[in-house]
């Protein structure tokens, strides 16, 4: 707002990150905290030949200083491909789904890990290939 109060439009935030590549993102649900995304990321800087870990990276936009904080960076699964934020506040647990090659990995940031197998059909299984929820 401006000294007259009107709703006024300011500059576009930008949040760069070099050598970084983005495989998924999604907001978490913080009521009325600052705003939090996570991403699933991979920094391939550098270049030794091994595949780069994938990492959890939590952001969060702080809103009084109008920039982005990385917040926590936690090891993900090779496999991961897809984060699914899951409802919180007073009846609901927030965090997020991260799903991965024949698991989904609940993470909530304080709390441990709930890893649980996706359920197959008997007459679907085959061991050369695996199972990926895409959308």
């Amino acid at each position: 707002r401006d000294a007259a109060a009107k709703l006024t439009i300011s500059s576009p935030l930008e949040a760069h990150k070099s050598h970084t590549i983005l495989f998924d993102m999604c907001a978490l649900d913080v009521d009325f905290e600052n705003p939090q995304f996570c991403c699933l990321e991979v920094d391939y800087q550098a270049d030794d030949g091994v595949a780069p870990p994938k990492k959890l990276v939590t952001y969060e936009l702080d809103l009084g200083l109008n920039h982005v904080v990385r917040k926590y960076t936690v090891p993900a699964p090779h496999t991961a491909n897809m984060l699914i934020p899951v409802p919180g506040g007073d009846n609901a647990p927030g965090g997020l789904l991260v799903c991965s090659e024949n698991h989904i990995t609940y993470k909530n940031h304080g709390y441990p890990d709930v890893v649980r197998k996706i359920p197959q059909r008997k007459d679907f299984y085959d061991s050369r290939r695996g199972l990926l929820i895409v959308s």
